[in-house]
């Protein structure tokens, strides 16, 4: 894979609903059963769907809110299981500046992402006396995306129920995400947890 090829590590391939309890078990399992541990899990997982509150299906609203945030709680919750008997582990979360600032249309991405930043405090709070008294800690950051498209657009409020298959899909990792991820799950974020690390916003 490329992943192989440009790091020189192995990689696998195991797909999970996020929103299902028991595929993100057998995910996170099948990984600890390839690799012999979990040391470091990265949220990433994410949808979109764009419509004013009004105009927003009930099946929009649940499936961002699923993959975004029970996701990042059902993987966090199966990695720290797995981390703690270590006293190691990172996890990073990506977050969005969406989560901070109200753009128009993006209601339930919106509501994930902000509540991506309060459950990375609450996951470091949880984990970090424990694991601090066995001389290490499970590391929690949340990342935010290098840039949002819509923040400015005013004409969501005229066409913000207009097809999803016309809206831009998700964008992969920048270079500049990449790196803070990397920061975050290294030695020199070590004495830090439940941080917040913006990613360069650009408008």
């Amino acid at each position: 894979t490329a992943i192989e090829n440009d790091f020189g590590v192995k990689a696998i391939y195991s797909p999970a609903n996020m929103a299902e309890p028991g595929e993100i078990a057998n995910m996170i399992s099948f990984a600890e059963k390839t690799f012999g541990r979990i040391d470091v899990l990265v949220n990433n997982a994410g949808i979109q769907r764009v419509a004013l509150a009004q105009k927003m299906a009930h099946a929009d609203w649940y499936g961002v809110l699923n993959t975004h945030l029970s996701g990042m709680f059902l993987c966090a919750a199966e990695a720290i299981r797995r981390m703690r008997p270590h006293r190691k582990g990172a996890i990073v979360s990506i977050a969005s500046v969406a989560g901070i600032v109200a753009i128009p249309g993006r209601g339930p991405y919106s509501a994930a992402k902000a509540g991506i930043m309060s459950l990375t405090r609450t996951l470091a709070v949880e984990n970090a006396t424990e694991v601090r008294e066995a001389e290490a800690q499970v590391q929690a950051a949340e990342g935010v995306l290098r840039s949002e498209r819509g923040v400015f657009d005013p004409s969501l409020f005229a066409d913000a129920d207009r097809s999803r298959e016309e809206w831009p899909k998700s964008s992969s990792f920048s270079e500049t995400e990449h790196e803070t991820t990397i920061f975050n799950v290294g030695a020199e974020a070590d004495l830090r947890t439940g941080g917040h690390v913006r990613a360069g916003v650009e408008s």
